[in-house]
Parts: C-alpha cells; sequence; structure tokens
C-alpha cells in the first residue's frame, strides 16, 4: 500500500501516496475548506507576525509556539480522518488542519515542537514540494524532497523529526489551496488518550 522511504542512513518515513483516491480526496478537500479558520500567528524577531497560512487546532492542546490556538472538539469529519490516520500510525492525539491559500504561502525549516512520538501528515489538493533538511534553521541544507500527491500520507517517526528539520518552501506558480492535516501522537501508546 506504502513504501518506505530513507532520508538518510537509518532514518526512513512512510508514503502512502493514493491514502485517500481522487474522489475521496476531492471531497474531503472541498469539505475541509469549509471549516472556519484563521491565520496562524507566528513570533519572530520580538514581534508577532501573521502568516499566510490559516489554522485550527483538534484535539490534544499543541503548544507550538506562543500564539498557539486552543484546541477545538473533534468534528465528526477530522473524527473520520483521525481514524483513517490512525490504521498506519498507531494512535494520534491531536494537531493542525491548515490551509495554504497557494503557493505564496508555505512554512520554513522547522523541527515540530514537543517532541511528538509519530506525525502523520495527510495532505490534500495543490501538490506542493516538501523537505527535510540537516542545519541551523539560517543555513539549512535539503537532504531529501518530494512533492506530496492530493490525498497522500506522509507518516514521520520521532527519530526523522528529531534529527531533520524539515518545511514547505513558497512556490509562487500554485495558484490552488493546498489543505493539510497532520496529527501527532504527543504520548507513548501505553498511556491513556487525552
Amino acid at each position: 500500500m506504502g513504501k518506505t522511504i530513507t532520508i538518510a542512513p537509518g532514518f526512513n518515513v512512510e508514503y502512502i501516496e493514493h491514502f485517500y483516491s481522487k474522489a475521496e480526496a476531492d471531497a474531503l478537500l472541498a469539505e475541509l475548506l469549509r471549516v472556519p479558520m484563521t491565520p496562524e500567528g507566528n513570533p519572530k524577531d520580538g514581534r508577532d507576525t501573521v502568516t499566510k497560512r490559516m489554522t485550527t487546532v483538534y484535539g490534544a492542546k499543541y503548544d507550538y509556539n506562543p500564539t498557539a490556538k486552543e484546541p477545538q472538539p473533534w468534528s465528526p469529519s477530522m473524527l473520520g480522518v483521525r481514524e483513517r490516520m490512525e490504521s498506519v500510525s498507531g494512535r494520534l492525539d491531536g494537531g493542525l488542519l491548515q490551509v495554504y491559500p497557494d503557493g505564496k504561502a508555505g512554512i520554513g525549516w522547522h523541527r515540530d515542537a514537543n517532541h511528538p512520538e509519530m506525525i502523520a501528515s495527510l495532505s490534500l489538493g495543490a501538490e506542493r514540494v516538501f523537505e527535510f533538511g540537516l542545519g541551523t534553521v539560517a543555513a539549512c541544507k535539503t537532504v531529501w524532497r518530494m512533492l506530496l500527491a492530493h490525498g497522500s500520507l506522509l507518516v514521520i517517526p520521532k527519530a526523522v523529526n528529531e534529527r531533520f528539520k524539515h518545511r514547505l518552501p513558497v512556490t509562487p506558480k500554485v495558484v490552488s489551496p493546498r489543505v493539510n492535516v497532520t496529527l501527532r501522537r504527543f504520548h507513548p501508546m501505553s498511556e491513556p488518550r487525552a
């Protein structure tokens, strides 16, 4: 169903290109684009800036930056997405629903905060390049990149997130939106879900 991709020796991710069929992905994209969202805050250089991407949070509280939003209760559609993603990743506690309105919206080099045990990332809409890199935020060098397909799932284990930064670079030629559902497991599987 999926394939294991080696980022570097000993560091693998799982990629399922057709995790949702095109018809399923089209319907879910249309539904999630209707979810009310607000712009993402991003504290930088001692001041808050507002990014082009829109965000809402579900499930467990996720303090990924000082302006992180309070989580919403799981909606029926997001609960269905979570359960389907869990069929591959195992339990997921919560995470983000984000809309990148077009290719002028992206996210720079970073590691996911709070040391998640697992990250599952569903891509819908515009196909965008996703990269892993090594180095500081200011001087990160790409070690792996690929185009994430509409309806695809990328599963990133803790070791990869701890070792590498990742980003979704700005791609001005892209004019349609991308929706990204990134859910995370914050606690070992033996602990109860919050």
